[in-house]
C-alpha cells in the first residue's frame, strides 16, 4: 500500500465550480488581447467588484477571516490605485492617470476577490484554475500557428519584424511567454499533488504543450521567470525528491520535441506558405507524440513516484546539491562573459533578418531597447522624486526625451515605471508589496504544517514579480493575474473560520463601490469615445459630435473626448468650435503632441499664422525624433488621416521589444 502524503484532498463540488469558473474567465480575459486596453480592463473591474459586492451582501463572503499579511496586501494594491488617480493633480494628463488608477484597481479587486474566498481548500481550486485556464491559453495560442486559417494573429501584418514571435490572444509575445511560465510550474506542481493517478498523470503529460508555446514566443525574459518559477517551488516544496524526478522526466521529451522543430524555420518563424503549413502538421503531430509518451511514462512510474513524495531528503545533500547549483551557476555567468553581454543589453535594437528566427532572438544579449527605455525613466524619477510625472506620463515623456526612434508607452519595468510616474511615495507601495509577500513566505516555509498550496503560490507570484521588473506585463493582465492570485495565497495562508462578517465586509464594500463607480465612468467615456470614431469613420458626423460631447460630460478631466471632438468640428467644418475643444484638450494634457500637431493646422486654418508656428515649435519639442512637416504642409492634409493618426496610432502596443 503507497503511503498517505499529506496535503492531498479530492475535489468537491464547490472547488470544481471555483476552478472551471477561474479557468473560464481567465481564459476570456486572455482572448480579448489579453485584458490590453482601456475596455477591456475597465470591463473585467467592473465584474471583478461586482462579484465582490454581491457576495459581501449576500453574506456569502468572506468564507473566512482573511489573514493579516493579505490583508495588508489588498490595502497597498489599493493605495497605488488612490494614489494614482491622485496624480491627476499633478501629471500633465489627468485622463491617463485615471485610466491607470482604474487598471490597478482590477488588480485590487482580484486580490479582493481571492482573499475573500481564500481556505486551503478553495486555494488549491483557484491554482486548479488558473493552471487549466493557462492550458487552454497555451492550446489557443499554437493553433493560431498551426491553424493560421482558422484563427488570425493581427501581430504580423502591424509588426512584421515581429512575426515569427508567437503573442495570439494576447497581442504581446513577452507577455504569452510569461503566462507559459507560469503554467509549466503550476502543472509541474500538479503532477505531484493530484488526488487520483490520472490527475497526477495529466498535468505532467500536458507540459510539452507550454513548452512549445514558450519556445515560439522566444521570450528570453519568460524563461528567466520560468527558472524562478522552478527553483522557488522546488525549495518551498518538501516532496523535493518527488518533483525533481518529475521535471527531469518532463524535460527529456520537451527537449527533444524543441530540437526536432529548431531546424523547421518555416513553422517557428511565423511564415504563411506551404512549406510552413506542413511544418506545422508535423509539429503538432510530435507534440501529441511528446505528449502520449510523458503520459505514458507517468503512469507507469506513479508508484515510485509516489513512493518518493513520502521521502525526505537529507539536509546535508539538499545543502550540497544548492551550493553546486550556486556554483554552477556562478561558473555559468562568467563563462557568459557579463561585460560583454552588459554592452551587447546596451546597444539599441536591430531590425532580425534571415530565418531561424526564434533560437537567434534567444540566443542573442540584446536588450531590444530596455536598456535606453529603463535609462529614461530614470532619468523621469530623477527629476520628479518625490511625486513622479503622474500615473500614465511615461508615453509623452519618452516622445519628448526618448533616444529611439519608437513608438513607446510603457517603461518596460513596473519598478522603474512607478518611480517614474509616481516617485518615491509608488516606489514604496511596490517595495512595501513585494516584501511583505516574500517575507511572510519565508516565515511560513519555516513553519511546521505548512498549507501544501504555499509552494506553486510563492512560485507563481515569483514568475509574476520577475516579468513586471523586466517588462510591461503590468498592462496585460491575463500574464500577471496568476502570479497576483498566487502572492495573495501564499500571503494568505493558512485562513481560520470566520467569526464575525461585519468586521471584513464594510471597507470591501467601501472599496468596491469606489472601484465600480471609477471603472463604470471609464468604460462609459471609452464607449461614447468609440461610437465617435466608428460614426465618423462611417460618415455620420452629427452622430459623432454627440457621442464626443457624451465622453466630455462624463469624463471632465480627460483631454482624449476633447481633442475627438475637435477632430470632429473640423470635419464638420466648424473650425472655431474644432480649435476651442483642441485648446480645452491641451489644458488637461499639455505634453501630449496629438494635441498639438492638431492645434497647429486648426490655428491654420483659422489664420492664426503665429499662433500655428508656436504650436508647431511646441510639437516639434515635445517629439523632436518625428520631423514633422511645415506649417503649410500640415494644414493641407486630409483631416480624416490625422484624425486616423492622432487616435488610432496612439493604441498601438509598445513595438521593437
Amino acid at each position: 500500500m503507497l503511503p498517505r502524503v499529506p496535503g492531498r484532498t479530492s475535489s468537491s463540488t464547490g472547488e470544481r465550480a471555483l476552478a472551471l469558473a477561474v479557468a473560464t474567465a481567465l481564459l476570456g480575459l486572455a482572448a480579448a488581447g489579453g485584458g490590453y486596453g482601456t475596455q477591456a480592463q475597465a470591463v473585467a473591474a467592473v465584474l471583478v467588484w461586482w462579484t465582490v459586492l454581491l457576495g459581501l451582501a449576500a453574506g456569502l463572503l468572506p468564507v473566512a477571516a482573511p489573514a493579516r499579511p493579505a490583508r495588508w496586501l489588498c490595502g497597498l494594491l489599493a493605495a497605488f490605485a488612490l494614489l494614482s488617480g491622485c496624480s491627476a493633480a499633478w501629471g500633465h494628463d489627468a485622463g491617463a492617470a485615471v485610466q491607470s488608477a482604474a487598471l490597478a484597481a482590477l488588480y485590487a479587486g482580484v486580490a479582493t476577490l481571492v482573499l475573500l474566498t481564500l481556505t486551503e481548500q478553495a486555494a488549491g481550486a483557484w491554482l486548479r484554475g488558473v493552471a487549466l485556464g493557462l492550458t487552454a491559453l497555451a492550446a489557443l495560442a499554437l493553433a493560431s500557428r498551426a491553424l493560421p486559417g482558422l484563427l488570425h494573429d493581427p501581430v504580423p501584418a502591424a509588426l512584421p519584424s515581429a512575426r515569427a514571435r508567437l503573442g495570439f490572444p494576447l497581442g504581446y509575445w513577452n507577455a504569452l511567454g510569461l503566462a507559459m511560465a507560469s503554467a509549466i510550474v503550476l502543472l509541474a506542481w500538479h503532477a505531484l499533488a493530484g488526488a487520483t493517478r490520472a490527475g497526477r498523470t495529466a498535468p505532467l503529460a500536458a507540459i510539452p504543450l507550454p513548452t512549445l508555446v514558450l519556445y515560439l514566443t522566444s521570450s528570453r525574459g519568460a524563461i528567466a521567470a520560468l527558472a524562478l518559477g522552478l527553483t522557488l517551488l522546488l525549495s518551498f516544496e518538501r516532496r523535493r525528491l518527488a518533483l525533481t524526478l518529475q521535471l527531469a522526466l518532463a524535460t527529456v521529451p520537451s527537449l527533444a520535441l524543441l530540437a526536432l522543430l529548431a531546424s523547421r524555420t518555416a513553422f517557428t518563424d511565423g511564415l504563411d506558405d506551404p512549406l510552413a503549413r506542413e511544418q506545422a502538421h508535423v509539429a503538432v503531430a510530435l507534440l501529441l507524440l511528446a505528449c502520449a509518451l510523458l503520459g505514458g511514462v507517468r503512469w507507469l512510474a506513479d508508484g515510485r513516484l509516489e513512493r518518493a513524495a513520502a521521502w525526505r531528503v537529507d539536509r546535508r545533500l539538499a545543502r550540497a546539491a544548492l551550493g553546486a547549483g550556486v556554483l554552477l551557476a556562478i561558473t555559468a555567468t562568467l563563462a557568459a562573459d557579463p561585460s560583454a553581454r552588459w554592452e551587447a543589453f546596451r546597444q539599441p535594437p536591430v531590425a532580425p533578418a534571415g530565418t531561424g528566427l526564434v533560437a537567434d532572438h534567444l540566443l542573442s544579449g540584446g536588450g531590444s531597447g530596455r536598456y535606453q527605455f529603463w535609462t529614461a525613466a530614470w532619468h523621469a524619477f530623477a527629476q520628479h522624486p518625490i511625486g513622479g510625472i503622474g500615473a500614465g506620463g511615461y508615453e509623452a515623456w519618452w516622445a519628448q526625451h526618448g533616444t529611439l526612434p519608437a513608438f513607446v508607452r510603457n517603461a518596460h519595468s513596473l519598478p522603474l515605471e512607478t518611480l517614474a510616474e509616481l516617485g518615491l511615495v509608488g516606489g514604496a507601495l511596490l517595495l512595501a508589496l513585494a516584501l511583505a509577500t516574500a517575507g511572510v513566505a519565508i516565515v511560513r516555509r519555516r513553519e511546521a504544517g505548512t498549507p501544501a498550496p504555499l509552494a506553486p503560490a510563492v512560485a507563481l507570484a515569483g514568475c509574476g514579480a520577475l516579468g513586471a521588473a523586466i517588462d510591461w506585463a503590468w498592462q496585460v493582465p491575463a500574464a500577471l493575474l496568476p502570479g497576483l492570485a498566487g502572492a495573495v495565497i501564499a500571503a494568505g495562508l493558512p485562513t481560520r473560520p470566520v467569526t464575525t462578517r461585519r468586521a471584513w465586509a464594510l471597507p470591501a464594500a467601501a472599496a468596491a463601490i469606489g472601484a465600480l463607480l471609477l471603472s463604470a465612468l471609464v468604460l462609459a467615456g471609452d464607449a461614447e469615445l468609440r461610437r465617435s470614431r466608428d460614426a465618423a469613420r462611417s460618415g455620420d458626423l452629427s452622430a459623432a459630435a454627440r457621442s464626443a460631447a457624451g465622453a466630455v460630460a462624463i469624463e471632465p478631466w480627460a483631454a482624449a473626448p476633447r481633442l475627438q471632438l475637435a477632430l470632429v468640428e473640423e470635419l464638420r467644418g466648424n473650425v472655431p468650435g474644432a480649435l476651442r475643444a483642441a485648446e480645452a484638450a491641451r489644458e488637461r494634457a499639455p505634453l501630449d503632441w496629438r494635441i498639438w500637431l492638431v492645434l497647429t493646422r486648426l490655428r491654420a486654418k483659422a489664420g492664426d499664422a503665429t499662433g500655428a508656428q508656436r504650436a508647431l515649435a511646441r510639437l516639434r519639442c515635445l517629439d523632436p525624433g518625428s520631423g514633422f512637416p511645415p506649417v503649410e504642409t500640415l494644414a493641407s492634409r486630409a483631416s480624416i488621416a490625422v484624425r486616423l493618426e492622432c487616435r488610432d496610432g496612439g493604441k498601438q502596443r509598445d513595438g521593437g521589444a
